[in-house]
Parts: structure tokens; sequence; C-alpha cells
């Protein structure tokens, strides 16, 4: 019985390590599949109306966030690496989109950053709506923010101060990250259209996200990772 009972623990031992090695092969091919698209999507475009300014820039800060918490958490390197593409991801439709500029000057403020101006009727209403509906976002999100980190700071325990601010970041991500998918779902509304949208690279990050639900408990990866 005892025999039996060790080679029973064995079996579920290489079974549960071929499926996470699986699962964890599934999901990097598409990750990688969804990075291209995207990147793909914005490389052959000029213009970029219906694509939300802020939402592009929340993302950027929110899949940072999330790999400096996941990398002091000590996750696993399938979720970074996921995290790594979509900041390159980030990184590369801002620079499309937005094309920021550093301008120098000998005055206070010293340096500020300038994005290429609205030239077509498209691209100045797409900033409308951007503006429409994030004005109240930011009034909500920031009070937020800081009760988050205070309460985290009396009632939670963190090893140092960097993983008390980098945690409370990601639990505002967390929490409230749904509500920065409101800019861009408001402007498909307003323009009545969808067409601007990466559709294929959403449709990989769907799959994606079916994997997680699925196998959320063999990948390694923090609980609150886990849950949202």
């Amino acid at each position: 019985g005892l025999v039996g009972s060790e080679m029973c623990i064995r079996d579920r031992r290489v079974f549960r390590f071929a499926a996470q090695q699986l699962v964890s092969l599934v999901h990097v091919a598409f990750d990688y599949l969804a990075f291209s698209e995207d990147v793909g999507f914005y490389v052959g475009r000029e213009t970029f109306h219906g694509i939300s300014k802020a939402s592009l820039v929340w993302n950027l800060v929110r899949d940072l966030i999330l790999y400096l918490y996941l990398q002091e958490q000590e996750a696993g390197l399938v979720v970074l690496f996921g995290l790594m593409l979509a900041l390159l991801s980030d990184f590369f439709k801002i620079q499309r989109v937005l094309k920021p500029a550093l301008v120098i000057r000998p005055r206070f403020p010293l340096f500020f950053i300038v994005t290429a101006p609205l030239r077509t009727p498209p691209a100045k209403a797409t900033a409308k709506y951007d503006k429409e509906a994030t004005s109240h976002l930011y009034l909500a999100t920031f009070p937020m923010l800081f009760g988050v980190a205070l309460y985290s700071l009396v009632h939670d325990v963190h090893r140092t101060y960097y993983g008390w601010i980098v945690s409370s970041l990601a639990d505002l991500v967390y929490y409230f990250g749904f509500i920065m998918m409101t800019p861009q779902l408001y402007i498909n509304y307003r323009l009545k259209s969808v067409e601007h949208m990466p559709s294929r690279a959403l449709f990989y990050r769907f799959l994606n996200t079916i994997i997680d639900d699925l196998f959320s408990f063999i990948i390694v990866m923090p609980t609150m990772h886990r849950i949202s």
C-alpha cells in the first residue's frame, strides 16, 4: 500500500509537471502572437483616430507596475515574459500614436514632453471623446490610490518601503483596472465602430485569458494576480 501511494504521488507530480510545461508553452505562444499582431497593426497605419491615448498611457503604467510587483513577488518566468512583451508593445504604440518628443529649455520647468498635433477632424473628435471619458476618472482614481496605500501601510506587512509602494500601486491596478477600459469603450460607442481596434491581437489575448482562468493554479504567480 505504501509503494502504491508513492507511485500515485509520483504520477501526479509527473502529470502536474507535464501540464505546467504544456500550459506555459501555449501561454507563451499566444503572448507572442498577440504581440506580433498588435505591433503589426500599428506598423502600417498613418492615422490613429479612434484609439484612446489615455488608455495607451494607462496600459503602459499598468503593465510596468504589474511587472515590478510580480518581479518583487518572484512570480514565474511565464508571467513575466508576457508582461515584458506587453511593455514593449506599449512603448511602441505610444511612440507611433502620440509621437512624443522631449523639449529642453533654460527655464523652469527644464523639460517637458510634447505630442504630435491633431490635424484631422477624426483625430480631433477622438481627442474630445477621450477627454470626456477620462476627466472624471482621474478625480476618482487618485483618492482611491492614497486610500489603498494608507490602508496597506497600516494593516499589511511589507519587507521594504519599495515593496509597500509597488504593492499599493498593484492593488490599485487590480481593484480599479477595469475603470480605465472606459475611455476606449466610450470612443467606440461615440464612433459607432471598432474598425480602429487590433481585433486579431485582442482575440489572442482573449484565448490567453481563458488559459489563465483554467490553469491559474498551475502557473507560478502571487495570489492577488491569480485571483484578478
